[in-house]
């Protein structure tokens, strides 16, 4: 039988570990996010901050804005093809003090988008040595006139292909653009959330490891004074050495996570962030999903606008463009200009009785045409071979896209699974406080309930880890990700 005051004691010990256990293990059992949510002021960052300062400092996505003015510039390049052009040219020769050859010449030529050619000009021609064919009257002359193209390069010719080709390549860079903020905004997004749920995962094995010190300590203390087997404290310095390793590797984690997030932090002079440490994130509920599950229509609506489709279309156009000119190749070319040259000393006039006209017919037809039908069907060739990306593309982004609904919906059910899972051990490990408090366990049976429910609550971290990834995804395949985390 106990002495009295040893039972007194034993009983007290008792007390003071099982305190210490359920303020410990009562802060273990909430919620993980509980205590994430509230991170110091100074060193937090937001998941919309850190997007918003991606959007607006990212080198790529900078250089991305660079390719829609690059886009611009080729359409001002093609409209250069219609500049009107000035040209002068003067010519003299003299032998023995007399002049020879005399000659000036000065044209203004304007082109247009569908073809002809207007031009004005003066010449004058004088010397012994003259080519009567190129021989003016006494002064010089004015002359204007038209060069209309037929045939080949009649309604379909090279500038005008030129132009639409270009408004296709500025829109083609418009989705490039897209495409690459698509892409940086998801590798951004997908860094945040593994930084979080590793700064998550490192919260929770510091609280258990801080539990299993104060367990280890209290328990030591017992045996010594000889109130509970020695062999307890091999159990509870099992299972502290046990957290303590898993902390370790939870920090290393975090240090990767945190590295990763910081190459997509700039600021506004281009200086990388990597030697800031962000210290806390805040924690992100899962968005929505972009659209019902069953609305097929409006994913279907976000497809048809998606960057990578939109560029594979582009360039569809751009081809088809190229084939329509390739098949004008086929046709003869006729090519005529006419032109009048009033009398000599008086103004430009369009008056055919004021002086002379000059017309001219310019017909060139090829025979076999074998250079131009090889270029037609390699054309048809490359559109073919377009238009099947197209489809491939078209295909796997609907079938990336119902996959990933249907993860979502099979993810939301296991996090509310692993939920009640998390709630139901918080309750085993209450009662079996309970039954150490009554004598009826071990701290055996203590830690093992502690583990199962430090098990639960680092795969709550890893599910919503998952439902965060699945739902980046559906932005990313719908092509919104530029709305993520932009909701109100």
């Amino acid at each position: 039988m106990l002495n009295p005051c040893r039972l007194r004691q034993k009983r007290g010990i008792q007390r003071f570990i099982l305190l210490t256990l359920g303020l410990g293990l009562a802060a273990l059992a909430k919620p993980v996010s509980a205590a994430f949510s509230k991170p110091s002021s100074g060193d937090s960052l937001s998941l919309e901050q850190f997007l918003g300062r991606v959007r607006q400092s990212h080198p790529v996505i900078t250089q991305a804005r660079i390719l829609a003015d690059q886009g611009l510039t080729q359409i001002q390049e093609a409209r250069g093809a219609m500049d009107p052009r000035v040209s002068f040219m003067q010519q003299r020769k003299t032998w023995e003090d007399k002049l020879e050859l005399g000659l000036q010449d000065f044209d203004l030529r304007v082109p247009t988008l569908l073809g002809p050619d207007f031009y004005v000009g003066f010449d004058q021609s004088e010397g012994s040595k003259v080519n009567p064919q190129s021989g003016t009257i006494p002064g010089g002359q004015w002359k204007s006139g038209v060069r209309l193209p037929l045939g080949r390069e009649g309604w379909i010719n090279r500038r005008r292909t030129d132009l639409r080709q270009a408004y296709v390549m500025a829109d083609m860079a418009s989705a490039q653009r897209d495409q690459i903020i698509n892409d940086i905004l998801l590798d951004a997004a997908q860094d945040y959330h593994r930084w979080e749920a590793s700064q998550r995962q490192t919260d929770i094995y510091t609280e258990a490891l801080g539990i299993a010190n104060d367990v280890l300590n209290f328990v030591r203390y017992a045996a010594e004074i000889g109130e509970r087997p020695f062999i307890d404290t091999l159990e509870a310095g099992i299972q502290q050495r046990t957290w303590q390793q898993r902390l370790e590797e939870a920090r290393i984690k975090e240090i990767e996570a945190r590295f990763a997030l910081a190459v997509h932090l700039w600021d506004s002079l281009g200086v990388n962030e990597l030697s800031r440490s962000y210290r806390r994130s805040v924690h992100a509920v899962v968005l929505p999903s972009p659209a019902p599950v069953q609305d097929s229509a409006t994913y279907a609506g976000y497809l048809a606008e998606h960057p990578r489709i939109q560029m594979l279309q582009n360039d569809i156009a751009q081809q088809e463009l190229e084939l329509r000119w390739l098949r004008s190749r086929l046709l003869p070319q006729l090519d005529l200009e006419w032109s009048l040259t009033p009398l000599p000393g008086s103004s430009p006039s369009y008056n055919i009785g004021s002086g002379g006209q000059f017309t001219g017919i310019n017909v060139d037809i090829p025979i076999f045409l074998r250079r131009e039908r090889a270029r037609i069907e390699r054309q048809k060739l490359n559109l073919t071979s377009r238009q099947w990306q197209l489809e491939w593309t078209s295909a796997g982004l609907r079938q990336d896209l119902e996959r990933s609904l249907q993860q979502y919906n099979l993810y939301r059910n296991l996090l509310v699974l692993q939920e009640k899972l998390v709630v139901e051990n918080r309750r085993m490990l209450e009662a079996e406080k309970t039954r150490f408090q009554a004598g009826e366990s071990n701290v055996f049976l203590l830690n093992q309930r502690e583990v199962n429910l430090i098990n639960a609550e680092v795969k709550v971290v890893e599910l919503q880890l998952q439902q965060h990834l699945n739902v980046l995804q559906q932005y990313h395949l719908s092509g919104l990700m530029n709305r993520y985390a932009l909701q109100p």
